[in-house]
């Protein structure tokens, strides 16, 4: 929402964009048969398409209107950093398999199933480096990722999991459950995301 707002504020119909200190304040709770309306507020736009712009998602329901997401969005650069996976990978400490790796989410109360176990390869760095790399594939659905209406969201989660093998690597108080994203630093968009058509299917 942030960045197709941010584009269409500038006449695009899309732009690179860099999302930075993005803050989930709270879930967006969704009630059968009770509608919410869901609104991008944009404030401090630049004027020539540079500098940045804070936003902020809400709803409005029952009465009342609630905040869920707030952050800063900016124009960023269509060229994208080169990484040598390589070399990267080289200084990972395990490849981990993929089924046991959901097999432990499981055990959390993690259940994803098959449409939502989208890491396909999983590389966790040395302990206490909280680093992993991972390969998220698009969702598997008869109208392909770019049509499904979910498959975005789909994707987006599976970057999580990724970041769930990253934080095993740091030194753990034996707490149970899961941890959820609060906060993200910083978020690069840098091709048009595709835009969904049409109802899931059942």
């Amino acid at each position: 929402m942030a960045a197709r707002g941010f584009a269409a504020a500038q006449g695009q119909d899309w732009l690179p964009v860099v999302l930075r200190d993005v803050a989930f304040q709270r879930p967006l709770i969704l009630s059968y048969r009770t509608p919410k309306k869901v609104s991008l507020a944009l404030t401090n736009l630049p004027t020539n398409g540079k500098g940045e712009a804070a936003f902020a998602i809400a709803a409005a329901g029952d009465g009342k209107s609630e905040q869920y997401c707030v952050g800063r969005v900016a124009s960023a650069s269509e060229k994208a950093e080169q990484v040598a996976l390589d070399a990267e990978l080289a200084q990972k400490e395990t490849e981990v398999p993929i089924g046991p790796f959901y097999g432990e989410l499981r055990k959390v109360g993690l259940e994803y199933g098959a449409a939502f176990s989208t890491v396909r390869e999983l590389w966790r760095g040395k302990p206490g480096s909280g680093e992993a790399i991972g390969r998220i594939a698009a969702l598997a659905h008869e109208e392909g990722a770019d049509t499904h209406p979910f498959g975005l969201t789909v994707l987006l989660d599976g970057c999580f999991h990724v970041f769930g093998a990253a934080l095993d690597t740091l030194a753990s108080d034996g707490a149970p459950g899961a941890f959820v994203p609060a906060t993200i630093r910083s978020a690069t968009l840098r091709r048009e995301l595709p835009r969904r058509s049409g109802a899931a299917s059942p």
